[in-house]
């Protein structure tokens, strides 16, 4: 899974910004191989769906480019809000992790433990093991 900060998407407009410039200067004889490095670069980013999808705006001329660069930004976006998710999760995930190293430090019996966090027993024993 590729995840994007905000710095990535930050760059990623300046990306934007010069595939569009590049695109009004470039040489018809040159657009062959401006196509095919679009495609190996934006394939493994966003998938080759979704990269002919560019391609072929790129085809359609200028009015079709500004419409590129949404769908690109659109999709970054989308790796953003993943990233973001997933931050949260782990964020949440050693959070508690966290709590229940303190408790346990703090001798409280497994259930008051498990009734507090909401945790299994294996899931607390698996919690101690990180820790020893």
């Amino acid at each position: 899974m590729v995840i994007f900060t905000y710095k990535d998407y930050i760059k990623q407009k300046e990306y934007d910004k010069v595939l569009y410039k590049i695109t009004k200067i470039i040489k018809e004889e040159d657009k062959t191989t401006f196509k095919k490095i679009i495609k190996e670069i934006w394939a493994e980013k966003i998938g080759t769906e979704n990269t002919n999808k560019i391609l072929k705006k790129l085809d359609e001329g200028d009015d079709s480019m500004l419409a590129v660069i949404e769908m690109i930004r659109e999709e970054n976006q989308r790796y953003i809000n993943i990233g973001r998710k997933e931050g949260r999760k782990e964020g949440k995930v050693q959070q508690i992790q966290e709590i229940v190293q303190k408790m346990l430090n703090k001798k409280m019996t497994e259930d008051i433990i498990q009734e507090v966090t909401g945790l299994k027993k294996e899931e607390i024993d698996k919690i101690k093991q990180e820790t020893l």
